[in-house]
Order: C-alpha cells, then sequence, then structure tokens
C-alpha cells in the first residue's frame, strides 16, 4: 500500500540552504518525489530519495 506525505524540509546544497515542500510517496524501493517545489520552481518528479542526509525536516 502507499502513502503519500507532504511535507516542508530544508535541502541544504553546499552553501545554500532551500526550503522545499515535497509530496512524497512510499514505494517498496523508498520514498519517490511526486512534487518538489522550492525557490527555483518545480523538479526532482518521479526522483527515488535514496538518502535523507541532506535533508531536514523543518516547519512541521
Amino acid at each position: 500500500m502507499s502513502l503519500n506525505q507532504t511535507h516542508n524540509y530544508l535541502c541544504q546544497q553546499g552553501s545554500s540552504n532551500k526550503f522545499y515542500t515535497l509530496m512524497l510517496n512510499s514505494t517498496s524501493g523508498g520514498w519517490v518525489v511526486l512534487s518538489h517545489y522550492g525557490r527555483t520552481g518545480t523538479a526532482g518528479t518521479q526522483r527515488v530519495v535514496k538518502s535523507q542526509s541532506s535533508y531536514f525536516a523543518a516547519l512541521e
């Protein structure tokens, strides 16, 4: 059974910290990003989240 969750995350990329709103879909292989909204627009659709090391829960 899949589970969709929408969370706000802080993504650290080098010296740049950006906030994103991610809609995540739980799959057998991990999390798939259904939508990825941030200051740079929309990106990352259908990208598997293999590691959450660069994402930190924020504004929960």
